[in-house]
């Protein structure tokens, strides 16, 4: 922790002068706002990807607590809706969901992810703090896999 501030992945936590915490987005003094080349052999949905994570992340970081309460209140609440009722998950793929549906960047906007290009599992939400918890495996009660013989029928 450097003068009251804390990186933490891609967010910067400060703390203010009234002892509330404020999330920034965080660039290392080496950033040079290049993250994948346009003209490089990466499929473009990589490259799409990119965008959207950006785009994704700057719509769901907040930098000003209030502000970020106050859009969330105008919006009005969501329902669970999930872009595909059925989906088929090849082998050597999964199928990820975020933790905010409607808004997360996940398996229902790309598809099956392959295995290849996972780094790692989440296994606890630490921010917000009052959400702090370990992350279970668990699916929604109305979402499941599919036997391949229910999926003939």
């Amino acid at each position: 922790m450097k003068s009251g501030r804390l990186a933490f992945l891609d967010c910067e936590i400060s703390i203010s002068n009234g002892g509330h915490l404020k999330a920034d987005v965080y660039r290392k003094p080496t950033h040079t706002d290049q993250y994948l080349r346009f003209d490089s052999h990466h499929p473009l949905e990589h490259k799409l990807g990119v965008i959207r994570m950006l785009q994704h992340r700057a719509n769901t970081i907040p930098t000003d607590t209030a502000a970020r309460e106050a859009e969330e209140h105008q919006e009005g609440p969501e329902t669970l809706a999930y872009k595909n009722r059925y989906v088929r998950v090849p082998d050597g793929h999964f199928w990820i969901e975020g933790d905010h549906h409607g808004h997360s960047l996940d398996s229902n906007s790309f598809g099956p992810v392959s295995v290849g290009l996972l780094h790692g599992r989440a296994s606890h939400i630490i921010w917000p703090p009052n959400r702090w918890q370990r992350i279970t495996a668990s699916l929604p009660a109305n979402r499941g896999p599919l036997d391949a013989e229910e999926e003939e029928d």
